[in-house]
């Protein structure tokens, strides 16, 4: 019987290892599809062309079509989605209103402040829980101990503060407090659906005469998460 060759044993010997599916050591040698391959040096694809070096799909769309064994970052990694969302739909969203020109006359209805009202757009995808904060100096005058200015933040027409809704039962500075200036804050919280949403800051002025409310150096901020 004719031995075989020695190129022909390796040839077998081969074949044997693919057919088990068990690794094969490719290390100069070929990249063999569908069999796990290992190398003992870092294995690198350039394209000199043009297009991608690499192109990886699978034939179904929860498939990952790239798995990796290890938490480490890959660096230059870039990804447009994350847990299936579009990077605009994580980018937070900033509203910001700034006036410092003072006004005195916000009487006993509510009335929208100058300046402190914008629109907020939340991009597809998600709703975002929001954070409205509203800051100013305020000073309530010519009223009585027990006078004092309420305020409200509104989304789309409606309260998203504390006690607004309840007849102005939050108060922001009053009369009794201070003849001064004060520096005061009051924050709204709600969770807004894709869409553009209209802000708008109101105040009124409880009191049982003829007080009237000052705001000066205000700023609104909403901030979807």
């Amino acid at each position: 019987m004719k031995r075989p060759s020695h190129g022909t044993v390796v040839a077998y010997l081969a074949l044997f290892a693919a057919m088990s599916g068990t690794a094969v050591a490719a290390t100069g040698g070929s990249f063999l599809l569908g069999r796990k391959n290992a190398a003992g040096v870092t294995t690198t694809l350039t394209n000199s062309g043009k297009g991608a070096a690499l192109s990886l799909k699978s034939h179904k769309a929860k498939t990952p079509a790239l798995r990796v064994n290890t938490k480490a970052l890959v660096p230059n990694l870039n990804a447009s989605l994350l847990g299936g969302s579009t990077l605009p739909a994580l980018r937070p969203v900033v509203l910001v209103r700034q006036n410092n020109v003072a006004k005195s006359d916000y009487g006993i209805a509510w009335t929208n402040v100058v300046g402190m009202s914008g629109t907020l757009k939340i991009p597809a995808g998600r709703s975002r829980p929001t954070v409205f904060t509203y800051s100013a100096e305020c000073l309530v005058t010519g009223g009585t101990d027990g006078d004092y200015a309420s305020i409200q933040i509104l989304v789309d027409g409606h309260a998203v503060t504390p006690d607004s809704k309840d007849g102005g039962d939050f108060a922001f500075c009053s009369e009794g407090s201070t003849t001064a200036w004060i520096g005061a804050s009051t924050q709204g919280y709600g969770v807004l659906a894709p869409g553009t949403h209209t802000v708008q800051v109101q105040v009124l002025t409880l009191t049982g005469g003829s007080a009237l409310t000052r705001l000066d150096d205000m700023q609104l901020t909403a901030t979807a998460l």
